[in-house]
């Protein structure tokens, strides 16, 4: 990655994988999939709890904020659907810290929760390949799946560069972010942008280094209320639900308080690089000067080669090692070889089996007509 190594690593709750990522990856968060695990909720507990306060156990995971919270509301489940005994919760509870999104909410994870990106991919191959395929057929077939993977790319490559999103607002910052971000990602900044004319905000609290603010939904459902907090040193917005940590995109909330203070672009700081168009342009290249500085490396290398050859033959002594040392580095075409079978289309199993039988029966039609004759 651009920025170093990744920041977190989901993976099931596989023990052997567990103890091999805290060794060999001291510096990551490791996070267990929750996909897994909220799908072990209809095996674990009993049939009648499930059905009655699954809802309300999805609501505590999902919707806790703050680790307060959730272990708040996690005690008000377990002792409301009778489940305090249950071995199964209790582990689970042991290891919130790996999967509850409270407690990696504050560390970037392009808004993922599950391993579920991986299984997408052994499904879609999956389509292309089984463990019935020759060598051969499976390395066509495994080339034809990445072709379709390339070419969904380049597709969206070709959207994000000549196609223009539809703008629901009148905002400049909405048609701004149209031409930096990336569509897919542009689509999910206008849905966030477009709501925040639904949202109130209250000053609470103010001193001489921070502003503390109070964000509530005017009208409607989901009238929780959010906490923005303003540093006024360096200008830097923060929000309680930490979406812009999570996920690399502001709230709908910090918006909200954009729109008040009438911003009409954002700070470099609220534009994650990699949900940009440029990021996939831009390529690790030598700009002049890291060129030029490649160049005195070799130099200084071909210069000690020199002197210590110099110094072997001063003193007399002949090296046996003779170090030809070229300046133009060219590639050249490796040579054309013939392979063994060249020109021949191979075979399948079927095909030859089936050779087999028209050889068979014309040796049985030709020895009837001699015992006819």
């Amino acid at each position: 990655m651009p920025a170093g190594p990744p920041k977190m690593i989901i993976t099931d709750q596989d023990l052997a994988m567990t103890k091999a990522i805290s060794v060999a990856l001291l510096n990551m968060l490791h996070r267990y999939c929750m996909w897994h695990i909220t799908n072990k909720f209809f095996e674990k507990i009993r049939a009648l709890a499930h059905k009655e306060h699954y809802a309300e156990f999805k609501n505590c995971i999902w919707n806790s904020e703050t680790p307060e919270q959730f272990e708040v509301g996690w005690v008000e489940v377990v002792n409301k659907a009778n489940l305090s005994g249950n071995d199964w919760l209790e582990n689970l509870y042991e290891i919130h810290e790996r999967w509850v999104p409270a407690y990696v909410r504050h560390i970037f994870s392009a808004h993922m929760t599950s391993s579920q990106r991986a299984e997408i991919s052994h499904s879609f191959f999956k389509r292309y390949v089984s463990k019935q395929n020759s060598l051969l057929e499976f390395v066509t077939r495994f080339e034809r799946a990445l072709s379709k993977v390339r070419h969904n790319e380049l597709d969206m490559d070709h959207k994000d560069v000549n196609e223009k999103p539809h703008l629901k607002t009148m905002y400049s910052m909405e048609s701004t972010m149209s031409e930096i971000y990336t569509i897919e990602i542009f689509y999910m900044f206008q849905e966030e942008l477009f709501q925040n004319v639904a949202y109130k905000l209250t000053t609470t609290y103010e001193d001489e280094h921070h502003s503390v603010y109070t964000v509530r939904r005017v009208k409607g459902s989901g009238l929780r209320v959010r906490e923005i907090v303003v540093d006024k040193s360096s200008n830097h917005v923060g929000c309680s639900c930490k979406m812009f940590e999570c996920a690399g995109i502001l709230c709908r909330h910090i918006l909200a308080y954009f729109s008040r203070m009438q911003m009409e672009d954002l700070r470099n700081e609220y534009i994650l690089w990699r949900w940009t168009k440029s990021a996939k342009a831009m390529r690790a290249a030598l700009t002049e000067d890291g060129t030029q500085f490649v160049e005195e490396l070799l130099s200084l290398g071909e210069k000690k080669l020199c002197d210590m050859k110099k110094v072997s033959q001063d003193d007399g002594v002949g090296s046996s090692i003779q170090v030809q040392i070229f300046r133009d580095h060219g590639l050249n075409e490796p040579l054309q070889v013939r392979a063994k079978g060249c020109g021949k289309r191979l075979k399948g199993e079927k095909e030859k089996a089936a050779k087999k039988a028209r050889r068979c029966n014309g040796w049985l039609w030709n020895s009837l007509q001699d015992g006819d004759e």
